[in-house]
């Protein structure tokens, strides 16, 4: 681990395209991050529909939403 002791990223991107319970699981690892790297902005990549559960987060600085396309059975 002490290989990693200078690592600092300035950029950090969480993506999360799944269901949004799956992106409510993912939101407890923001803060941490934002801790380890207080010089980064995050990123997080996810779906539209889950924008109103990362919004108000004061770790993050952008929430990047996509709309997927329905997938055929």
């Amino acid at each position: 681990m002490d290989k990693y002791k200078n690592f600092s990223p300035l950029k950090i991107l969480i993506i999360q395209l799944r269901q949004l319970g799956d992106v409510l699981l993912t939101t407890p690892v923001i803060k941490p991050l934002k801790e380890r790297f207080p010089d980064a902005i995050i990123y997080f990549l996810t779906e539209k529909n889950a924008y109103e559960i990362l919004s108000g987060n004061p770790y993050l600085g952008e929430i990047i939403t996509i709309q997927r396309k329905a997938s055929i059975p």
